[in-house]
């Protein structure tokens, strides 16, 4: 492969290091040119990248081109995608949602990488620590009264014990609008796989604005042509769902706190509390 030209990339959530490359590739012994997103990155995303282009027909997967090792660390060469962030979570192209469907149903058959984290209790009480240390930094009285009840959520045997009971599979583990480009033909490629986890499928599906969404419904559709199943009338789904409505609403709370305010903040907290209060009164009947 030769390098053409090399333009470092600005912007996005993630540290990683981001270089757009025009480079020239001997195929077949022809000299094609193509541009290409290099970034150095986790091996974790390089494994869950992997993983994911593995399962049938999910192309908002980008396309690999090449990944390896270099001073800088691993590396992941993908196709890069002339494509805007998303406008919001409630309206992702229907070929992202249909991916995630795709990829959810491959790996809960098949195993996953074991170098991607386990949703489980000890991740739950590990994720709502991240959470508190945050609003603690924005030192103000409302992200500080908010810091004693992630700390009882934090121990909620309601969240932790079905963590180790529901089906687990391949997630993404950060769908939100900026990772989801999408282009003039509304074609999304899901980008940014290092945040990925092995869990239960409503994790990735929680950020989506709920059951009356377009994005929802894709992905209850898709799943019942993959496999028959309704998911809408499946209990542990319903119990999922509510669970990753919890965790949604706990992991985004001081990013919100600090973005878009207090009062938000303590929507999102009375969100994640109905939830759980929805969860058990479901157990209930």
């Amino acid at each position: 492969m030769e390098i053409i030209s090399r333009d470092p990339l600005a912007g996005g959530f993630s540290d990683a290091a981001k270089f757009r490359l025009r480079v020239a590739i001997n195929q077949s012994g022809r000299r094609v040119e193509r541009t290409v997103l290099l970034k150095h990155t986790s091996q974790l995303e390089i494994d869950a990248m992997q993983a994911a282009a593995k399962a049938a027909d999910a192309d908002a997967v980008p396309e690999i081109v090449e990944v390896g090792k270099d001073d800088s660390g691993p590396y992941l060469m993908s196709a890069f995608y002339e494509a805007a962030p998303a406008t919001d979570e409630t309206s992702l192209p229907p070929n992202v949602i249909e991916t995630l469907a795709r990829v959810h149903r491959h790996y809960l058959t098949e195993p996953p990488p074991e170098s991607i984290p386990v949703v489980d209790a000890a991740w739950w009480r590990s994720k709502c620590d991240v959470s508190m240390e945050r609003l603690a930094k924005l030192d103000r009285p409302v992200p500080n009264d908010l810091i004693p009840q992630v700390a009882a959520l934090q121990q909620d045997r309601r969240i932790t014990d079905p963590l180790d009971r529901l089906p687990r599979t391949l997630l993404h583990g950060d769908v939100h609008r900026n990772n989801v480009l999408d282009d003039d033909c509304r074609i999304g490629h899901l980008i940014d796989w290092g945040g990925a986890l092995v869990g239960t499928p409503a994790l990735d599906i929680a950020n989506l604005g709920g059951p009356d969404s377009s994005g929802y419904k894709t992905y209850i559709d898709t799943w019942h042509r993959l496999t028959g199943q309704r998911l809408d009338l499946d209990r542990d789904w319903a119990s999922s769902y509510l669970l990753a409505t919890v965790w949604i609403n706990i992991k985004y709370l001081a990013f919100a706190a600090k973005v878009y305010g207090d009062a938000k903040a303590q929507e999102m907290m009375q969100s994640a509390l109905q939830a759980l209060n929805q969860l058990d009164s479901d157990h209930s009947v």
